[in-house]
């Protein structure tokens, strides 16, 4: 049996009337300890994913402020005629 097969065992899947043997038990340990290493796995990398996207808005974020800065100083100013 593998450790998969323990583990829908355990989730009642498959349940048969007796109890698991020394090596279900080992088996279904090894997948649930495989299950949370994966979702560990998933959650530092969407946390990581997370964290770049935040830069990467920032980063933009900086450079409209900084682009909109320079439009404004590059804009012609308007010369104002005084007529007597």
């Amino acid at each position: 049996m593998t450790g998969y097969e323990a583990l829908e065992r355990q989730r009642g899947v498959r349940r048969p009337n007796r109890k698991l043997t020394r090596r279900e038990k080992k088996a279904l340990k090894r997948a649930q300890k495989y299950e949370e290493k994966l979702h560990k796995e998933h959650e530092k990398a969407d946390k990581k994913n997370a964290k770049r996207e935040a830069k990467l808005a920032a980063r933009a974020e900086k450079q409209a402020v900084r682009d909109a800065k320079k439009n404004a100083k590059n804009l012609p100013q308007e010369k104002s005629i005084f007529v007597h």
